[in-house]
């Protein structure tokens, strides 16, 4: 695969965190659980980071060694957490609580994918 399509694969949850925290900004006034809210939305955003820093120092900097999947490893922690932290007080009834699950769980698909590579 072509460094750009992955490039693009990781930058679109990217976009979708910037949107989200946009949203979560505008709505602050009028959001009732907003520790739980800001909780989800650094988590989402924190697994597309992880994974756009991951792929850009092993694309720049040192290839990873060969049998280590500790930074897939560490991205589907990270990107699960994400996921678990959408639904953590009830079913989320905003869309950008949506798009903050969907980021994660995008992230969480293509660390899985990663890791089934040899």
């Amino acid at each position: 695969m072509r460094a750009y399509v992955t490039w693009i694969l990781l930058a679109l949850p990217l976009a979708g965190s910037v949107v989200l925290w946009a949203a979560l900004f505008r709505r602050r006034r009028s959001e009732l659980e907003r520790v739980v809210r800001v909780f989800a939305a650094v988590l989402a955003t924190a697994a597309p980071l992880y994974a756009c820093g991951t792929f850009a120092y092993v694309s720049f900097v040192a290839p990873e060694p060969a049998f280590d999947y500790s930074f897939e490893h560490w991205g589907l922690l990270i990107a699960l957490a994400g996921v678990v932290a959408g639904f953590i007080r009830d079913w989320p009834s905003r869309w950008y609580s949506w798009l903050a699950i969907g980021s994660s769980a995008w992230i969480l698909i293509l660390f899985f994918l990663a890791s089934l590579t040899y």
